[in-house]
């Protein structure tokens, strides 16, 4: 959604008339991407005000505070529908959870994968389903998955790290890409994991080779049944490199059904 939110800002600023120097439409794009959802109007005025930009001292003819809450409002008219929000007390519970992780002395992207593995276990394997004994998930349940390492990493990198969603990649976006202090870029790749194929190692693989990259992981969300529950390599080999496999666990065994 990131490029279609940038496009309306883009179109926008055009039709008024207003220069845009420092590509505010992108940076302002990302923030209602990454962070819109679950925000109040004031909260989120509040972030777009921190945004450091030249957009405003080129264009002397605006209000900065008027024309912010013009702009939240055409944006929420024509996108909000499309965010995938948490409920407030997954998303605690999300953020509390992994302090493994703070106590690290250094970061790698598998111990930071896989506490998000565990995280989503314990804290919000419902929160994939609208009913989850009748089988039915909820609508883009990839996004959610997305919203969720979302709201993990912002809890996790701060300070050490960084995740940007719907990165370019060729004439593709992949869905994450993850940084440490080091700067190295790691691509990671979401995939709900439903049937008895193993969706995404071409598309990834696509990406590293775009990126330059040898190595790539594959996060799955495994919403299929005991019977249906085959291993998932924990590594896939291809001619651009070595891709890496997590598998999230968002249908397990009730324990009552546990022999």
């Amino acid at each position: 959604m990131i490029f279609a939110v940038q496009g309306y800002l883009e179109d926008y600023f055009v039709s008024r008339g207003l220069s845009d120097p420092d590509r505010y439409a992108i940076t302002l794009a990302k923030l209602y991407d990454q962070e819109r959802s679950g925000r109040t109007v004031a909260e989120f005025l509040a972030s777009m005000k921190r945004i450091r930009t030249a957009f405003y001292r080129r264009n002397t003819n605006i209000n900065r505070d008027e024309f912010s809450l013009n702009i939240l409002s055409l944006l929420d008219t024509k996108f909000k529908k499309r965010l995938i929000f948490l409920t407030k007390a997954v998303a605690e519970r999300v953020e509390s959870s992994g302090k493994r992780l703070t106590v690290l002395p250094r970061i790698t992207i598998r111990k930071f994968l896989d506490e998000f593995k565990h995280t989503v276990e314990a804290e919000a394997v419902n929160s994939f389903w609208e009913s989850r004994s009748k089988g039915r998930l909820k609508k883009h349940p990839e996004k959610h998955g997305q919203e969720l390492l979302g709201v993990f990493a912002k809890a996790k990198l701060a300070g050490r790290g960084s995740l940007l969603r719907e990165a370019v990649s060729g004439i593709g976006f992949v869905d994450v890409l993850v940084t440490f202090s080091s700067g190295l870029v790691h691509i990671v790749e979401l995939k709900m994991l439903s049937g008895s194929g193993i969706p995404g190692p071409a598309q990834l693989e696509s990406y590293m080779r775009n990126r330059a990259r040898r190595e790539g992981w594959l996060v799955f969300f495994d919403v299929r049944k005991l019977n249906q529950k085959q291993a998932i390599p924990a590594v896939i080999s291809r001619a651009s490199g070595t891709i890496r496999t997590i598998v999230v666990d968002v249908n397990p065994v009730p324990p009552n059904k546990l022999r």
